[in-house]
């Protein structure tokens, strides 16, 4: 067997990652149950919640950026959305990127990462259901045609001249009156004066 000389160290493998380590505790579980998750969203943000859920909505759960024990991951919907959720006492609570979570609602992805984290606790797969699978990928599928539809007319749009946009716009304006009342507001606050009461008269008159 070769010697290693000395004064030259052999080599050394890098130290493996420490270990993932979700909240796990049984004592969670009944913040997580579905009467409190109900009473945290709806009935019918619950029922959604489930189907995300049982169509694998859910990515890959990770330790939440909290200072009580919750999990966070990217549960897909119209976009991907970055979830947590969490229990702090007897409760749940959480935190979402979505529009509704914005207005305050304990929102389906929340629901649905609760979910998977409650299956987690209990030690229980969350049963597969292919017709959640189906309606969950269906939602995906167009919101993300809606997002190709917006940038191929955003790219169309940017690309024409100035004066043609002009033209098109004065056309939707004498064909719709909202277009029209839209575009003389756009109007008259671009050319608003600066000072405050100047620009208060402006807003009274469009509103």
């Amino acid at each position: 067997m070769a010697e290693i000389r000395e004064g030259i160290n052999a080599p050394t493998m890098p130290a493996p990652a420490p270990p993932l380590h979700l909240p796990m505790s049984a004592n969670l579980l009944p913040a997580l149950s579905d009467a409190a998750l109900i009473a945290a969203s709806s009935r019918a943000i619950f029922g959604r919640g489930q189907t995300y859920a049982a169509g694998g909505a859910v990515g890959a759960l990770a330790p939440a950026d909290a200072a009580t024990p919750g999990v966070a991951a990217t549960v897909e919907g119209t976009q991907p959305y970055a979830v947590q959720v969490w229990v702090d006492g007897d409760e749940v609570a959480g935190d979402c990127d979505c529009p509704n979570a914005a207005d305050g609602w304990f929102c389906k992805h929340q629901v649905a990462l609760a979910l998977a984290w409650r299956a987690q606790l209990s030690g229980e797969a969350p049963a597969a259901d292919e017709a959640a699978r189906k309606k969950v990928a269906a939602t995906v599928q167009r919101a993300q045609t809606v997002r190709d539809k917006r940038r191929a007319l955003e790219e169309f749009l940017r690309g024409r001249p100035a004066a043609e946009l002009a033209e098109r716009l004065l056309d939707l304006a004498e064909r719709d009156s909202a277009v029209a009342r839209e575009l003389h507001q756009w109007r008259q606050l671009s050319s608003a004066p600066q000072d405050l009461q100047g620009l208060k008269a402006v807003v009274t008159q469009i509103l």
